[in-house]
């Protein structure tokens, strides 16, 4: 049985679609420069930054100018607006649950109409919520806004309850906890509770720990004291690049700062690190071995590749509780990426 613990929330994605390039004739009086028909892309990003950094300088507050303007202005009708429950955790436990193993997530949720549709996803997907408290108060949200490009221009969120999945909090699931196999822990929580789970059962179950999040990887930063304190604990890490950068606190640009940030993490304690790479690819390192770097055949440049990683530290968890070896699990881990990028288009969107 694997327990995971982390937040839950519900994501609302809005996804404006491709403004019409401006017909040649006009071009200059239209992009207020001279620019060649096919830069439209590099000039539009180029005015909606301008106009982002005036909205956020509190020039364009209720007037038609600003980000909320030029939002108004390229968003039209039928634009893409996705909602769905998410969070690392949930993601996790649903693979975990697809590979065929028995899953207990721990978690918290709102008595809201957003708690009930989150409750209904995850009982859909065959994840065992008997551990999922819910309680009075608004159910996490993360709102998002992207431009054609798939790029976040305007983001808030309100993960407030998360805070309040402490060491009591936790302590109430310990008889799942302590028969667990392997427990998944994400960066939601709060230092504190990370604290508590690695220090009560690092010694005796194996811990992975996914930051979800940089400001998940600056909880458990190696350099400091709590971070190290948490991070000698774990059995296995599982940041994304600028996650590894937060916990080993260092720059990763290239396979030397990839290499010294394993060796920074598996020197504090660590058994395995898996370190997943933007657009496609691993790097790798168990115990005294010598890191490596596995790619996949397509690298993907411009497709949204987001919930890749937890596809990654589901079959790392799964691999290793079947008794594979590091090479095989960082395989198995890099198979099941693949399989989930495959139907992306890498193209640019314009």
């Amino acid at each position: 049985m694997i327990a995971v613990i982390g937040g839950i929330k519900i994501k609302v994605e809005v996804k404006m679609k491709l403004p019409e390039a401006p017909r040649q004739d006009n071009w200059a009086e239209q992009m207020n420069q001279q620019q060649e028909p096919e830069d439209a892309f590099e000039a539009m990003q180029e005015r909606m930054r301008a106009e982002q950094e005036r909205f956020w300088q509190g020039d364009g507050g209720s007037s038609q100018s600003g980000i909320m303007g030029q939002l108004s202005m390229v968003d039209g009708d039928n634009d893409e607006i996705n909602v769905s429950s998410s969070s690392c955790a949930f993601n996790v436990a649903r693979h975990l649950v697809r590979m065929g193993n028995d899953v207990k997530l721990i978690s918290i949720t709102g008595k809201d109409l957003l708690g009930l549709a989150a409750m209904a996803d995850m009982n859909a997907c065959g994840i065992d919520t008997s551990h999922v408290k819910r309680v009075d108060g608004q159910t996490p949200v993360l709102f998002e806004i992207k431009n054609f490009a798939g790029e976040i221009e305007f983001a808030r969120a309100n993960e407030r309850m998360f805070g309040d999945m402490t060491a009591d909090f936790i302590d109430q699931a310990d008889d799942v906890l302590a028969k667990a196999d392997a427990i998944m822990v994400d960066g939601t929580l709060p230092q504190d509770t990370l604290l508590h789970i690695a220090t009560k059962y690092g010694d005796r179950v194996k811990v992975f720990f996914d930051p979800a999040s940089r400001a998940g990887g600056e909880k458990v930063k190696g350099t400091s004291e709590a971070g190290s304190a948490i991070m000698q604990k774990l059995y296995c890490v599982m940041p994304g690049r600028v996650e590894a950068e937060k916990m080993a606190d260092m720059i990763i640009l290239g396979p030397d700062k990839l290499k010294a940030a394993s060796e920074f993490f598996t020197e504090k304690g660590v058994d395995q690190v898996i370190i997943t790479i933007k657009g496609g690819g691993i790097y790798y390192k168990a115990g005294e071995e010598e890191g490596k770097a596995i790619r996949p055949e397509r690298v993907l440049s411009f497709a949204d590749t987001t919930g890749a990683g937890d596809v990654v530290s589901a079959a790392v968890i799964h691999e290793t509780l079947k008794g594979a070896g590091i090479h095989e699990i960082a395989a198995a881990a890099m198979r099941g990426a693949a399989e989930f990028l495959s139907e992306l288009s890498d193209e640019r969107p314009y």
